[in-house]
This record gives C-alpha cells, structure tokens and sequence, in this order.
C-alpha cells in the first residue's frame, strides 16, 4: 500500500458520470418522497421529477439520434466498399481496351487502381467525378453506359453522406441539451 492513498481525497473530482448522477438524483427523489410528512418538500419534489423528466428525455433524444446517426454511417460506409467493387470491375473493363501504359488509361487511373480502392471520404466525390468526366471524353471508345452504375452510385454516395453529417450535427446539438438539462 501506498502512503499517498492514505491520504487521497477521492471526491476531489466536480465530474460525475452520467449514470451515477441519474443513481444520485433519483436516490435523493426517494428519500424525499419517503420523507416527506405533511408535504413539506411537494414542492422541491415536484421540480425535482419534472427536472429529472426532462433529463430523462433529453438522454433518450440524444441516444435515438445517435444510432440513426451511426446508421448513417455505416450506410456511407457501404457505399464506399461498393464503389471500390465497382471501381475494379470497371478497371478490367478498362484494361481490356487500353493497358496500363496507354495515355487513355492514364486518364481514368493516373495514380493506378489503388488511389480508388484506398480513397476516404474526403476524396470520393472528386475521384467518381474524375472517371465519369474521362468516361464522357471517351465515350465513342468506350461500351455504351459504362459509368450509368457509378452515376447513380454518386447521386446515392452523395445523399447519403449530406445524411450522415446531418445527423452528426443534431447528435451534437443533442448533447448539448443533456448537458443543458443536467444543468437545470
């Protein structure tokens, strides 16, 4: 044991996990409800439970837009892993009318299949812009429609990550109302 535990001072700190403050507040509910001859804390009783409502609310609020907000998610996610498939179906496609030395090749991969197949979504958008604009400047070359599925891929992607930093925005205006709401 160390001598610097003796003397430690475990309420030091003002944090205090969500859960136990709910514990705490409802237990001080309890005792005053239980303790309350000739109602004389109706009043402190009733704030109090409107009080920890309103928390209660709050806390739900911020949960249900929090997993609509990871669904969201894990759907740009999906969409990401779908356009790295597609992107090297449309590589064979590609490589099966120009090598990987050919000036056109270049022109749909100049970084080489990997820069789509490790791309982020912070660059996605540009790089399904860049192939559709070469398949348009090839498209007398290329098989008729080649870029209709990464089109409507892009119109999806794009929704669906507009979505996702939507609800990452209400998430964190919901967090403020809990902490608002812990608050009152």
């Amino acid at each position: 044991m160390k001598i610097e535990n003796v003397f430690k001072v475990f309420f030091v700190s003002i944090k205090i996990s969500e859960a136990n403050f709910i514990r705490f507040v409802e237990d001080h509910l309890q005792r005053l409800i239980a303790n309350n001859p000739g109602g004389a804390y109706a009043t402190l009783i009733s704030a109090l439970t409107t009080l920890m409502k309103n928390l209660m609310t709050a806390i739900d609020q911020r949960n249900i837009h929090q997993a609509w907000q990871e669904s969201r998610t894990a759907s740009v996610d999906q969409l990401i892993a779908e356009f790295k498939t597609m992107m090297s179906r449309l590589h064979t496609s590609i490589t099966d009318i120009w090598d990987e030395n050919h000036a056109y090749y270049e022109e749909f991969f100049p970084r080489g299949l990997e820069e789509y197949t490790t791309c982020t979504k912070g660059n996605i958008v540009s790089l399904m812009n860049r192939f559709i604009a070469a398949c348009d400047a090839r498209s007398t070359l290329l098989p008729t429609g080649i870029a209709d599925g990464l089109i409507a891929l892009k119109a999806t992607y794009e929704t669906s990550r507009s979505n996702q930093l939507g609800m990452i925005g209400s998430t964190d205006g919901n967090r403020v109302d809990v902490a608002d709401a812990r608050q009152a």
